[in-house]
């Protein structure tokens, strides 16, 4: 909805020549938990565009995001370095909503730099969605607390078998 009201990745509205703002979106603040969106050591984005998932990994305490994409290791568009470029503008604008510090400060929160993870990734072009749902399993602080995984380079056979 953002990214609609806000095309090719502008932060100003072309319709009401404002800036991207958490409060313009009140139909969406009921879900927003505040505590959690500070207290949290990472938030999780999935991001579905064009028939295709990949994650957002948003890091609190460090204030650094990472892309975790299964089939590309770099953006592969312009477009889509546009929409990974909002994305992490309205995480930062989320997070500073909810009580918490910026990704960046002042204007270089607009130019936030989201490094793609070089990771083991789909061999197939239709089962990004499945990566995606056990990197987020995976990641999750309390099964890395546990040493229920380890951050191996898992070749694809095994991603399906712990699944």
């Amino acid at each position: 909805m953002a990214l609609s009201d806000h095309p090719n990745g502008e932060f100003v509205s072309p319709k009401t020549k404002k800036e991207f703002r958490v409060e313009a979106y009140p139909s969406f603040i009921p879900f927003i938990d505040r505590k959690k969106l500070t207290s949290h050591p990472y938030i999780f984005a999935p991001v579905c565009y064009a028939g295709h998932w990949w994650l957002w990994l948003i890091n609190t305490r460090k204030r650094k995001c990472q892309i975790l994409d299964p089939l590309h290791k770099i953006a592969p568009t312009d477009e889509r370095k546009t929409i990974n470029k909002f994305t992490g503008y309205v995480f930062s604008r989320l997070i500073t909503y909810a009580g918490g510090k910026p990704l960046q400060k002042a204007e270089r929160e607009k130019e936030i730099k989201s490094p793609y993870v070089k990771i083991s990734g789909q061999k197939t072009s239709y089962d990004c969605a499945v990566y995606v749902m056990k990197w987020m399993e995976i990641i999750e602080p309390e099964n890395i607390k546990k040493g229920k995984y380890q951050w191996d380079n898992w070749p694809q056979v095994t991603v399906f078998r712990t699944i």
